[in-house]
């Protein structure tokens, strides 16, 4: 028995054997490596997860809501009927740790391979409590400079439907998953002016602790009836 299982080993000796030998070899390690690189493929199809972040940066834009609702027009006056602004929040370190995950992901699969174009959301860490908003100038009779108007205020979103909303949907929509890094709202003042020239701030209350606020420039208000 002995002698007959040596005799079924292949002599490697032999060139004939030496060419069975490394081409079984080579098809085991084929296999070994297909296996990995389906497993790789298999990983990097996953719909990717929802990237944290961080609201660290305000911006405050003027836009003309005269005859064009949720519309933004570049300008640089106001009509004394459409008073809006539109605030910009948005995570200032996103490309620093964006970057990073990328190059982390490359290490242990490959690049993202889908069929079809994957939906990356970005989920807000610190949560919105509080939207406020002062004016700097009289408004009229009841508001004067540096008082509280959020009670004055209407919000829309870019990315939704909905029409002057009350700030709790508004903050609502913006501590939700996020198409962007960033989150637009767009302020309405719900009352006419009847001033020549108006100034606000807004202050964006985080749940850490974190204020973001923001002045806008002085802008000028046309009579919305000339």
């Amino acid at each position: 028995m002995y002698k007959s299982t040596l005799q079924n080993i292949p002599d490697r000796s032999v060139p004939g054997n030496r060419v069975i030998f490394k081409s079984s070899v080579c098809t085991k390690a084929t296999v070994i490596l297909l296996f990995c690189f389906f497993t790789k493929v298999l990983f990097s199809c996953r719909e990717p997860e929802p990237l944290d972040m961080l609201y660290s940066k305000m911006e405050l834009e003027l836009f003309d809501n005269s005859g064009h609702p949720f519309y933004r027009i570049p300008s640089d006056t106001l009509f004394s009927d459409a008073v809006a602004i539109q605030i910009e929040l948005s995570d200032s370190s996103m490309n620093y740790y964006g970057s990073n995950t990328i190059k982390a992901a490359g290490l242990f699969s490959f690049e993202p391979v889908y069929g079809f174009s994957p939906n990356i959301s970005y989920r807000p860490v610190q949560l919105i409590q509080d939207i406020r908003v002062f004016t700097l100038f009289d408004l009229d009779d009841t508001y004067r400079a540096g008082d509280d108007i959020s009670e004055s205020i209407l919000y829309a979103y870019d990315y939704g439907f909905g029409l002057y909303q009350p700030k709790e949907e508004a903050i609502k929509y913006a501590n939700g998953l996020q198409p962007e890094p960033s989150c637009s709202l767009k302020l309405f003042l719900k009352s006419s002016v009847h001033i020549t020239s108006v100034r606000l701030r807004v202050e964006v209350i985080l749940d850490d602790g974190t204020i973001l606020n923001g002045t806008t420039d002085e802008y000028p208000v046309i009579p919305s009836n000339l």
